[in-house]
């Protein structure tokens, strides 16, 4: 077994070794104390960790104890930190102080010493700036929803159409609100019956104020409200690019040769299924700018590519609607929310961890995993979660996904 001495670390500045034959290190936490009149006890304000100072006795002795000692000197005058390596603390970045004091012994020959004082240092370092890309992208949700209702203003009417025509046109809108992923949502969301009572509002003012029908139908898709009572971002935002691409939302109803008013009832019927197409677009442009932020608490994590995959279905969406749109500022207005969403989840994406490939070599708990992978046993239901395993108690050993951190 290693002696103590032998334990200990070869000391040195800067490359430069020396003897230390005494050490002592000044830790503590910088504060400042309030004391007010008539009260005993004063309040004490943490300011967070002292500067550690580190003194260190060096010592040189023998043929060599002048020339060792003015490497020293010159390594202690050299501007800036530099690495010490202290016989118990190991290695550490420091700066010299200037209280620093050599002695040569004029009684004993060959021997000389010095009193080293040292502050620990950390990085030089200046503020930077950044651009705020999720807020880039929720101020691109709201202009692609105010142009997607301009366009719609500009195109939508049934004035002194006849009652089948509103009929048939607020029957195709209805068809919507009963699509499996729209009821989902609204699930996630927890507001069915909230929803379900806008929709109705919103059939039974087809024959109203139009900008009054078309601003309740923008609602009745409208999610970005109701962002308090949701916590997995990732799936609001793959449900949404999903439903905005599904057969449901993207009927052809166009039926060849048609009478007058069938014409007219295509034509407001797509047009309807625009508005709702391009709201609900917007609203996963939003709900991305909260993917993996402060917003998105769902157990599992997100990892890098967990984002990049949320990122390229929403682009999908987008780019899909883009070829469909006539609007010239629908399709600017998708344009640059397709720039902002990449922009946003590719800069965020950088700071996710990774997924990486971990086999357990038997059979074990998930707490075990998350213990011996984590150091930390309350991850268990993520591991769980993202390897969708039955039972915690048996995870197999298998190849699993976990976060790199």
């Amino acid at each position: 077994m290693a002696t103590f001495e032998e334990k200990l670390w070869p000391a040195s500045f800067r490359g430069v070794p020396f003897n230390a034959t005494a050490s002592t290190l000044t830790i503590g936490r910088r504060t400042h104390v309030f004391e007010y009149p008539q009260r005993d006890k004063p309040f004490v304000e943490d300011l967070g960790k002292s500067a550690r100072e580190i003194t260190l006795t060096a010592v040189f002795a023998g043929p060599e104890y002048i020339t060792g000692m003015n490497r020293l000197l010159e390594a202690m005058e050299q501007e800036g930190s530099g690495v010490l390596v202290h016989p118990m603390l190991g290695s550490m970045t420091v700066t010299p102080k200037a209280t620093t004091k050599v002695t040569y012994s004029t009684t004993k020959l060959g021997f000389s010493s010095a009193d080293l004082v040292f502050v620990e240092s950390g990085d030089y370092v200046f503020p930077t700036s950044s651009n705020d890309t999720a807020a880039v992208s929720a101020s691109a949700s709201e202009t692609l929803k105010q142009s997607a209702l301009d366009a719609f203003l500009d195109k939508f009417d049934l004035s002194g159409a006849q009652d089948f025509v509103k009929a048939a046109v607020t029957g195709n809108l209805s068809k919507f609100f009963e699509l499996s992923d729209y009821k989902e949502l609204c699930r996630l969301f927890s507001v069915s019956d909230e929803m379900s009572e806008l929709s109705a509002k919103a059939i039974s003012l087809v024959s109203s104020d139009v900008e009054v029908f078309a601003k309740t139908v923008v609602d009745s898709f409208g999610y970005s409200r109701l962002a308090y009572s949701v916590n997995n971002w990732r799936r609001v935002t793959r449900l949404l690019s999903r439903l905005v691409r599904s057969d449901g939302m993207n009927n052809d109803y166009q039926t060849g040769q048609v009478s007058d008013e069938e014409a007219r009832t295509t034509a407001q019927s797509s047009t309807l299924q625009s508005l709702a197409r391009q709201t609900l677009l917007a609203e996963a442009v939003s709900a991305s700018a909260k993917v993996g932020g402060d917003e998105d608490t769902a157990e599992g994590g997100i990892a890098y590519e967990d984002m990049i995959a949320v990122r390229d279905q929403v682009l999908a969406a987008l780019d899909a609607e883009m070829l469909e749109t006539e609007s010239d500022d629908v399709y600017l207005a998708l344009e640059d929310a397709r720039s902002a969403v990449s922009d946003d989840m590719t800069t965020r994406a950088q700071d996710s961890a990774r997924l990486i490939s971990v086999t357990p070599p038997d059979v074990q708990p998930a707490l075990v995993v998350a213990y011996n992978f984590y150091e930390d046993a309350d991850r268990e239901k993520e591991i769980i979660d993202r390897n969708g395993i039955r039972h915690g108690g048996f995870v197999p050993a298998r190849e699993l996904k976990l976060l790199s951190r």
